[in-house]
């Protein structure tokens, strides 16, 4: 699933939110022990604050940690 919310203050205050139950792509292209790499991508549906969907992507870097 993923989830995306937009806030705005200034003048007036809107929130506009968005989400998908499937659809979300999630590649991990590289991975060292401690670090992992990858892009992500997706369309997501309108909850509120607006009718239209929202398309995003992007790259990402994370640090896996154990507990």
């Amino acid at each position: 699933t993923g989830t995306l919310t937009e806030q705005r203050v200034g003048g007036s205050f809107e929130i506009k939110s968005w989400f998908a139950v499937s659809g979300i792509q999630v590649t991990f292209e590289t991975f060292d022990g401690t670090w992992a790499t990858g892009t992500f991508s997706g369309v997501l549906d309108p909850v509120s604050g607006t009718v239209t969907t929202a398309s995003y992507g992007g790259t990402f870097k994370i640090k896996i940690a154990e507990e």
